[in-house]
């Protein structure tokens, strides 16, 4: 990869069989990054509040620890190695 990747776009681009890279490219390609990452992003923390009944929903958003728990269960998802993609 020529740049660093927010962890959550490197899950996206391989979820997609591809390299980061390669997905920006094709995002660009058909509309834009935000036009396909952000509903695929939202889709997954609708699924992630679905299987944990919204145990880590506040209000509209999540506590901090949901997020870890996200993030460990995105990369999860996305055979991803986890060690690469965040510090814990």
């Amino acid at each position: 990869m020529s740049d660093v990747y927010q962890p959550r776009y490197v899950n996206y681009a391989r979820m997609h069989g591809k390299k980061p890279d390669d997905m920006i490219a094709l995002d660009q390609s058909r509309g834009g990054i935000g036009a396909w990452f952000t509903p695929w992003i939202q889709g997954r923390w609708a699924e992630f509040d679905r299987l944990t009944h919204n145990a880590y929903r506040i209000g509209s958003g999540h506590a901090d620890k949901g997020h870890t728990v996200f993030d460990r269960w995105l990369d999860s998802m996305c055979q991803s190695d986890p060690n690469t993609l965040s510090p814990d």
